[in-house]
């Protein structure tokens, strides 16, 4: 059940990404999901490595999230959208906008029911 579950949100994670106007998004995740079966297909592809290292290694969720990070990082760079981050939003506004939203679902119902 956990690894379906950590499947399938990675599918929903994936199928978010744009694909057309960043190629190098298909380049992450075809490289990170290879790095990441390199410990189930060749057991002994680290064996060289310290063993300090051996436990992180040996985890291909662990791999394939480090190299998809690092080839994210790489490709896309690291900027920080300022413009992406909302102003906090005052108390008073918050309860202004939550009446309003509970009016426009009370008329939304109403209509529904021909009433």
């Amino acid at each position: 059940v956990m690894f379906g579950m950590v499947l399938a949100t990675g599918i929903r994670i994936l199928s978010r990404c744009n694909y057309t106007t960043n190629r190098y998004n298909l380049y992450i995740v075809a490289i990170s999901l290879g790095v990441g079966m390199t410990p189930t297909l060749s057991h002994d592809f680290f064996s060289k490595l310290p063993a300090v290292l051996q436990p992180l290694l040996h985890s291909g969720i662990m791999l394939a999230t480090l190299s998809a990070v690092v080839l994210n990082v790489f490709f896309n760079g690291y900027q920080h959208h300022a413009d992406l981050v909302k102003e906090s939003v005052s108390d008073k506004d918050l309860k202004v906008r939550t009446v309003r939203m509970w009016l426009l679902m009370r008329k939304l119902k109403k209509n529904e029911h021909g009433e």
